[in-house]
């Protein structure tokens, strides 16, 4: 029998979420997250929730290419696969074996500005899960040899990646949008870096950063709270909190006029970029620039790729609101119908987004933009993972509200506000 069970979508809930108690997990209501700080620093977030029998332990460190310096480029993403290669209990790649048996899956991401640790199982695996995690985030081995033989696989991501011209476009794009920030350095990292990995350098990183008081960590699901947040405590609790965190780099400033960056390659095809810098996580504007990357980007066609193909300059656009903690980029990849039109075609979209800033949205474009992201958001929510991913990303960056009361945010949006907000990043 196929057991299927809808999730109500907790971006649509107007319930608070619990207070924060200094000493133990506020009561909260099935369906509503409790949030707690341990005293070593750790956020940990509970959400009971027992529409299927599953349970998913995610844990968010506040580790990214941010952190890096050019010497230190890749070490995030590193990070990544290593803490996979065991641990002072655990084997190379043990947890993903085991993950069968857990009845789930067990995922491990690195970002600009946060790194992912996600395990998912039957609830009666919840501690084994902890166990996982907490091995990943805390004990990780790091060995020399451990790293020689994963040197193999982080070469081919990385020769695969400068192989591709959009990914490329994509890199140049970051360095151009935010110059003199570590967002401009590549998070898989380059060929020079990788060819001096070794275990000690890597191991100051992971000792500096990862560590309670910069982490957040999410139990989600089938669970009881109270058991959930004793086994938080028994699995993080007697980690040390750093006292020399290093500080996180300022913000960047929002990139003032107009560049031009041409980048020849020995590929075949031709990619022809534009940029905006836009408001980060946090920011009061992001919601109402999330709508506006949908009203470049969708539709059937697109706004953008429709001028494309008026003008015969190109074949399609491809427009995305790349979002990051302290800032955001609106990146819009155009694929010229030659090289030679690439100017061609950066021109007829950026009049394009010119006259979209002019012009703003309706009230029923609006409404039916913000229904399919609505929608799109109720079918991630009803996986558990994604829910607890969802918490784990805004508690590492300010607060698990962010995410639970998102679609309060969108349903205020008037077109006054989208018109508002493009005139100030388009």
């Amino acid at each position: 029998m196929t057991r299927i069970a809808r999730r109500s979508l907790p971006l649509l809930a107007t319930l608070a979420l619990a207070a924060l108690a200094p000493g133990r997990f506020a009561l909260a209501l099935p369906g509503v997250p409790a949030v707690r700080k341990l005293p070593n620093g750790l956020t940990v977030v509970l959400l009971e929730d027992h529409a299927v029998p599953l349970v998913s332990v995610s844990l968010w460190v506040h580790a990214g290419s941010k952190d890096e310096i050019e010497t230190s480029a890749g070490y995030a993403h590193f990070l990544e696969h290593l803490v996979q290669r065991g641990n002072d209990s655990s084997a190379p790649f043990e947890y993903q074996r085991l993950a069968h048996r857990w009845g789930g899956a067990v995922s491990v991401r690195a970002n600009y500005d946060r790194t992912s640790i996600t395990a998912t199982g039957v609830p009666s695996a919840l501690p084994d899960l902890l166990a996982a995690v907490a091995g990943m985030g805390l004990r990780a081995s790091l060995k020399d040899a451990e790293i020689d033989q994963e040197l193999g696989a982080l070469t081919q991501e990385i020769r695969n990646y400068y192989d591709d011209p959009a990914s490329v476009a994509f890199l140049e794009t970051m360095r151009a949008t935010f110059p003199g920030h570590p967002y401009r350095f590549p998070p898989l990292g380059n060929f020079r870096t990788l060819g001096v990995l070794k275990s000690e350098p890597l191991r100051a990183f992971y000792r500096n950063l990862y560590v309670p008081n910069n982490m957040a960590l999410v139990l989600a699901g089938d669970l009881d709270p109270a058991r959930a947040a004793t086994l938080a405590e028994t699995a993080f609790g007697k980690a040390r909190k750093s006292l020399t965190l290093p500080p996180k780099p300022p913000p960047p400033a929002g990139f003032p006029g107009h560049n031009d960056i041409e980048k020849r390659l020995e590929l075949k095809e031709a990619w022809t970029n534009l940029s905006f810098s836009a408001p980060g996580y946090r920011h009061r504007d992001r919601a109402a620039f999330e709508v506006i990357a949908r009203a470049l980007g969708e539709s059937s066609p697109s706004p953008v790729t429709a001028a494309l193909v008026k003008a015969q300059a190109g074949s399609s656009a491809r427009t995305v609101y790349y979002r990051l903690e302290d800032a955001g980029m609106l990146y819009v990849g155009l694929q010229p119908a030659t090289p030679e039109l690439s100017y061609t075609a950066a021109d007829v979209a950026l009049k394009e987004i010119v006259a979209f800033r002019e012009r703003g949205l309706g009230e029923a474009d609006l409404r039916s933009i913000l229904d399919r992201i609505l929608r799109d958001e109720r079918t991630r929510a009803e996986q558990i993972a994604s829910q607890a991913e969802g918490l784990g990303e805004a508690a590492l960056f300010g607060g698990a509200r962010y995410y639970w009361d998102l679609a309060s945010v969108y349903a205020r949006l008037t077109p006054e506000e989208i018109r508002r907000v493009a005139s100030t990043w388009l």
